[in-house]
C-alpha cells in the first residue's frame, strides 16, 4: 500500500463541480498539480468534508476550520472517516489546526512545521525524491 499524503483544503477552489486536486487552487495544490506522479495516495483535509480522497468530486464551499466547524467537530468527522482508508506513513500538509484536529481523532501522521513556503517546499522534495 502506498504512503498517504494529507494536504489541507484551500480558500483558492475554482469554479463547477470537479475532482478536490483540481477544485483547490492555493500553493500546495499547485504544487501536487505539477509534481504528482501517483506514488502516493492523496487525501484532501476540509473543514466541510472532512477526510476525502483527493480524486473525490465535490463543489466550490465556503467552510472555515475555527469559524463554521470546530476541531472537534473536525475530529469527530475525520474519526468516522478514517475507518474507510489505511492511512500508512501519513504526512500533513496544511496549518496547526487541521493537525489538532488529526490528533483528536487518534491519526498517526508526520506533521510539517513552519511558514508556507517551507511547507510548500517539502510537499515538493516529497514528490518529487519520495523523502
Amino acid at each position: 500500500m502506498r504512503d498517504v499524503i494529507i494536504i489541507g483544503c484551500s480558500g483558492k477552489k475554482r469554479t463547477g463541480k470537479m475532482k478536490a486536486r483540481d477544485l483547490y487552487n492555493g500553493p500546495f495544490w499547485t504544487t501536487l498539480r505539477k509534481n504528482d506522479d501517483g506514488r502516493f495516495r492523496i487525501f484532501v483535509l476540509s473543514a466541510k468534508y472532512g477526510l476525502i480522497p483527493a480524486d473525490t468530486i465535490i463543489s466550490p464551499y465556503d467552510s472555515l476550520l475555527g469559524r463554521d466547524v470546530s476541531v472537534s467537530e473536525l475530529a469527530k468527522k475525520i474519526k468516522k472517516q478514517r475507518k474507510k482508508y489505511r492511512l500508512k506513513n501519513a504526512r500533513l500538509v496544511a496549518g496547526k489546526k487541521y493537525a489538532e484536529a488529526m490528533e483528536e481523532a487518534g491519526i498517526k501522521f508526520t506533521f510539517v512545521e513552519g511558514d508556507l513556503f517551507k511547507k510548500r517546499s517539502f510537499l515538493k522534495s516529497l514528490l518529487i525524491k519520495g523523502e
